[in-house]
């Protein structure tokens, strides 16, 4: 073709490519470190099962994750041809020879149509579909037609040549371009609609559809970097270098102590880390992350891709705007950093995250969103000062009681008074093993109607022949909703009272019918010092029905069970509360239309059980609105917080007397054969 001209497009796009992605990687540099490089072996795993087989692609949203997977390995197997390609500048007919170039060039060709077939779907989505989570923009139309324009070219280019030196008859035949015909099966047929034109077309054809693909596959990758596709060049990574701590939604430890600390949290653009800016960049703004976020959903001003956006075109304009810092009155130079919330990110936006975690199990290329929106809030309540004055109370009452609601700590154990429960202070005076610690909660001891899921537990354990101790009143709040709420100071401090508990009644094994103790206990106290064995109750009960070390009956019929985020998303905990429903009920388990790891928020994580909904429509209306297109006859859960937000879900909906809403723990006390006739009965009536 012409060395001299390939070598001075590849030297321009290069030099612009290498130009624009060191302004990305430069800002990468500044941020602040954070290690990434570790366990190689397990991310290595990780980018072939999510990089490369794009396994959450396909799992989710399937029509378009395989257009967009196809897409992917389209450009994997194109590769090896627009290396060739660019090679041919220098050397013409350069190509792979025998078998092995055979089985390329019809690989080459169905993939190629392949994803020129995948783009027009993908251009009839855009034009026709609609699909609300996507943006239709130029720019994603641009990518599109580039992409269909690559195959076509390549197409002609193909036909073009095959005319020229595949054809016996052509005094420019070459055998082996002959051998690639035969397996070429679209270049093929493109050249049966070129047979016609002369020679000087065929060579117009053959060069310009050459040098056309080469150019616009230069411009396509220069372009890259400084478009929202960047993704293209940062998703695998991104992939690679995911969290690998389980689960990935766990929020690190502050280190309140450090004096060197100038603020905790994220206060600027400047805060965040290499990582979390790489996320920005990798963004696709493909939009999954809200197809059953509870805020975007509901109309709440919450949309995880627009706040990427946001960032991201902050962290440019920051970088644009440094290096020409304003001076001050002396006329030295001063760099004010603009502060995000209020000026990039507004406080309903920050406040509005339920922390359910959907975005995060949705995002194909693993960007990391509520840690990032908790450091926010962080920032806002331990530097700043600024939160819903609505947590004023709540952050009060677990300072002075130990509970959101401020009620003496002297009455945590009130509930259990009449039940045979000993405390853990009672076992230790009467050098009694703790074998099982139950730790109750706050919305147990204090909420009436939670009462009445911790009083069915332990019957079902008095009747399993299990004892439990608890701790009573000095029973503290686990803490999980002080530290979503931001507050890492009033965390900190429940979580080592409570460690300290643990330690000194020797405790090993937790129990507790509370996902967000669940989680805190087992999977944020360890930061603490606090390594222990903890259990859901749904897992408990699992265990004993199937053990047959409690029978129930088949008491219950039209059971629909609602997945808590904080013990699905966050814990995979999804089989145990449905094996408990289905040994009692005579149809098995009714599922939402959104389920398991696509199960939607009841809207109370996060701290919001603590907050009014005054934007949009309610969550839990929404989720319970949903469940009743199936009819149910009980909405079961497995958390505390869920049963309230879905009880007042049911009772706004007029359905209060129609269908009930009760924890596993209840439906398995009422369903008990019970032999043993001095077993106290509970109250499971629904409230």
């Amino acid at each position: 073709m012409s060395p001299i001209l390939i070598t001075l497009m590849i030297l321009t796009a290069g030099g612009f490519f290498a130009y624009f992605g060191w302004q990305k990687y430069s800002l990468l540099l500044k941020a602040k470190p954070e290690n990434r490089l570790d366990r190689i072996p397990e991310r290595l795993k990780s980018l072939w099962e999510y990089g490369i087989l794009q396994k959450r692609l396909v799992k989710q949203h399937k029509a378009a994750g395989w257009m967009h997977a196809l897409i992917f390995w389209g450009f994997c197997i194109l590769l090896l041809r627009s290396t060739m390609l660019i090679g041919a500048g220098y050397y013409e007919h350069l190509h792979i020879p025998g078998v092995i170039g055979n089985a390329y060039n019809l690989l080459k060709d169905v993939f190629e149509v392949t994803v020129l077939t995948m783009v027009g779907y993908a251009l009839y989505r855009r034009y026709v579909i609609k699909p609300e989570r996507l943006t239709n923009s130029f720019e994603a139309y641009l990518i599109l037609y580039l992409i269909g324009f690559l195959m076509v070219s390549d197409f002609v280019y193909d036909g073009a040549k095959f005319i020229k030196f595949a054809l016996p008859t052509s005094p420019e035949y070459l055998p082996h371009v002959a051998e690639e015909a035969r397996f070429s099966i679209a270049g093929g047929a493109v050249a049966m609609l070129f047979k016609g034109l002369s020679a000087g077309a065929i060579n117009a054809l053959y060069v310009g559809a050459y040098w056309l693909h080469v150019a616009v596959l230069m411009a396509f990758g220069v372009y890259l970097t400084k478009s929202k596709h960047m993704h293209v060049i940062t998703s695998l990574p991104n992939v690679f270098l995911r969290k690998l701590e389980q689960p990935a939604l766990a929020i690190p430890k502050l280190d309140l102590e450090d004096e060197n600390a100038e603020s905790f949290g994220i206060a600027t653009i400047d805060d965040l880390t290499w990582k979390q800016e790489l996320d920005l960049f990798t963004c696709t703004e493909c939009g999954r992350c809200l197809s059953s976020c509870p805020t975007y959903v509901t109309h709440k001003p919450l949309s995880l891709k627009g706040v990427n956006d946001d960032l991201k075109h902050h962290l440019f304009a920051s970088a644009d705007t440094a290096s020409v810092p304003p001076a001050d009155e002396s006329g030295s130079a001063v760099k004010e950093p603009v502060k995000l919330i209020d000026n990039v990110i507004s406080p309903e936006t920050l406040w509005a995250c339920t922390s359910c975690g959907f975005c995060e199990t949705a995002c194909p290329v693993f960007i990391e969103q509520v840690p990032r929106l908790i450091s926010m809030r962080q920032n806002q309540v331990l530097m700043e000062g600024e939160f819903p004055g609505e947590l004023n109370k709540v952050f009060s009452g677990m300072e002075r009681s130990s509970n959101p609601w401020g009620i003496g700590y002297d009455k945590r154990a009130d509930w259990a008074k009449d039940l045979d429960v000993m405390t853990a202070e009672e076992a230790k005076a009467q050098e009694k093993p703790i074998e099982v610690l139950y730790f109750v909660g706050c919305m147990a001891s204090f909420d009436e109607r939670s009462q009445k899921v911790a009083k069915s537990l332990i019957k079902v354990l008095d009747t399993a022949g299990i004892k439990v101790a608890i701790l009573g009143k000095e029973e503290g709040c686990s803490g999980d909703s002080a530290r979503r709420l931001g507050n890492e100071y009033l965390f900190q401090e429940l979580a080592k009272y409570n460690v300290d508990k643990f330690t000194e009644y020797d405790v090993k094994t937790v129990l507790t019918a509370c996902p967000h103790c669940y989680n805190t206990i087992k999977n944020e106290y360890p930061q603490f010092g606090g390594n222990y064995k903890v259990l859901h109750h749904s897992e408990f009960l699992a265990e004993l029905m199937e053990s047959g070390k409690i029978q129930v009956s088949k008491e219950f019929e039209d059971v629909m069970f609602h997945d808590s985020c904080y013990m699905g998303r966050y814990n995979g905990v999804y089989k145990q509360p449905r094996v408990v429903i289905d040994l009692l009920s005579t149809n098995g388990v009714k599922e939402f239309e959104r389920n398991h790891d696509n199960s939607f928020c009841c809207g109370a994580g996060g701290g919001r059980m603590w907050m009014e909904e005054t934007i949009g429509e309610r969550i839990n209306e929404n989720r319970v609105e949903e469940g009743l297109k199936e009819n149910p006859k009980v909405i079961a859960s497995s958390c505390p917080f869920c049963l309230t937000m879905l009880k007042d879900g049911v009772d706004a909906k007029g359905k209060t007397d129609e269908v009930k809403t009760m924890d596993i723990a209840e439906l398995v006390a009422q369903a008990l054969i019970v032999k043993d006739s001095d077993v106290k009965d509970a109250d499971t009536t629904n409230a």
